[in-house]
């Protein structure tokens, strides 16, 4: 079996179903698991091209766009068969939602034949999670929280973010941020109208280090002293 992978998220997953060692090309962005050498990695841009070069097995998109209609596989089927001179599969993957997440582990499972490690993963991360918010909620219940995606420009975090926020007890549509959707750019003004009780910052794309970084970005806006999260020592990265 030769997987094509065009998003880290479903490379990781691949990796924690025991499949990564099928992949034989994925994208070029930042991952967190291991890959040999000899895996391809790729822009976007170029996957008509990888497809008739590596002739994958099965292919795993990730669209952003809500608009494009679940049929696509299909014709995408086709379109990727033809390219590869062989029969292929392509499964789309877009979690938008922390249940949607879960959804990926089992739907990922099934199409590489490990059905029953996706159903035992998704029903762990839930309890994972589950576990982390019941340990949180006492000391998150009813606080304001903030969650950037990105620290220039600014950024609240959207997608499955907020969900894992409502876990604990807390809040944070306020700034935005509402499950399911993208992550929005916000002005720092809302921000400090706000005062948020807790702040995450957390960089989409960055490796811890640099994401610390952003702390000297951070502390250099204006009335950063002022706010709550901040008097509180409440500031995550």
């Amino acid at each position: 079996m030769k997987i094509i992978s065009t998003s880290p998220y479903i490379t990781e997953i691949l990796e924690s179903l025991g499949v990564l060692d099928s992949v034989v090309a994925t994208s070029s962005e930042e991952h967190l698991c291991k890959l040999d050498s000899s895996v391809l990695r790729f822009e976007s841009s170029d996957l008509d091209k990888v497809i008739n070069q590596k002739k994958p097995d099965l292919v795993f998109i990730d669209y952003v766009d809500e608009k494009i209609p679940f049929q696509l596989e299909e014709n995408l089927t086709q379109k990727y068969s033809d390219l590869a001179g062989s029969q292929l599969k392509v499964f789309s993957f877009n979690p938008r939602t922390f249940q949607g997440v879960c959804d990926a582990f089992d739907g990922l499972g099934k199409a590489v034949g490990k059905k029953d490690e996706g159903h035992k993963f998704s029903g762990m991360l839930q309890a994972e999670f589950k576990n982390w918010s019941d340990n949180f909620y006492d000391r998150m219940k009813n606080k304001k929280v903030v969650v950037l995606s990105s620290v220039e420009p600014l950024y609240a975090a959207g997608l499955w973010i907020p969900d894992l926020v409502g876990l604990c007890g807390a809040s944070c549509t306020t700034m935005l941020q509402v499950a399911g959707k993208e992550h929005n750019e916000i002005v720092w003004e809302h921000l400090l109208a706000y005062r948020p009780d807790v702040i995450l910052v957390a960089p989409k794309g960055y490796p811890l280090d640099k994401a610390l970084g952003t702390f000297k970005i951070m502390e250099k806006l204006p009335d950063w002293e002022s706010l709550p999260a901040v008097k509180r020592g409440e500031v995550f990265f």
